[in-house]
């Protein structure tokens, strides 16, 4: 049985076409739109088919911790995986392995990173900065990271172009009062911000659908 809502919606979309050809606009291609829905959004660079793996990295110690970078080089990977921008990754917990065993890990060329797990590309991105709160103290985290692309082979950077510190992302959670905000409320919505960044940060490379009307309410574009 069809829903009235999906009647309705079928109504409303064939009168909206019919008022638009009347009014000499293409009617194939408004149908077109509702039906297949608007043009997908391109990657901003396309990754060479070859084993990759995604380092974060909190140089200069904004986090309050390491698992949220972990968290983030980890879901950035499983959507570069899901959505196929990727073939071969190379899992982020042999960076955290690295990481936990050698002191100078902090001081390596991105390069040689690479070369120590096997990989042939490096995604390297920068923690720039961290905050749950803005100026007024009103509850909004954020994060703002720079993405680099590294060839591991010649260690040079394919990705950004014309940006040598990397190409910025920033990603921000909904506004909120402070007030009340216990421990774990704070680092619940931390780690929804690392997965939020993670997945702007996985559609650079990657062809994806725009956003949903209404759907940047939450969270900053």
């Amino acid at each position: 049985m069809i829903r009235r809502s999906v009647l309705q919606t079928a109504a409303v979309g064939v009168f909206a076409g019919l008022f638009l050809w009347a009014s000499g606009c293409e009617l194939p291609g408004y149908v077109a739109q509702v039906v297949v829905g608007p043009p997908k959004i391109p990657a901003v660079y396309e990754l060479m088919d070859r084993p990759t793996v995604v380092v974060v990295d909190d140089y200069h110690q904004k986090l309050p911790g390491m698992p949220l970078a972990s968290l983030m080089a980890g879901r950035t990977g499983e959507a570069l995986v899901d959505n196929d921008a990727v073939e071969t990754l190379i899992p982020s917990t042999t960076i955290d392995t690295l990481r936990s065993r050698h002191e100078d890990f902090r001081k390596w060329p991105i390069d040689r990173i690479g070369r120590q797990v096997g990989a042939e590309q490096v995604i390297y991105i920068s923690i720039e900065r961290f905050g749950m709160t803005d100026e007024q103290q009103i509850l909004r985290p954020r994060v703002d990271v720079r993405v680099k692309v590294i060839d591991v082979a010649g260690g040079t950077r394919m990705f950004p172009a014309g940006e040598a510190q990397g190409y910025p992302v920033i990603t921000t959670r909904y506004y909120s009062d402070m007030e009340g905000a216990s421990a774990g409320t704070q680092m619940y919505l931390a780690n929804r911000l690392m997965e939020d960044a993670a997945a702007k940060i996985a559609k650079l490379f990657y062809k994806h659908k725009q956003p949903e009307p209404g759907s940047g309410f939450s969270d900053a574009q």
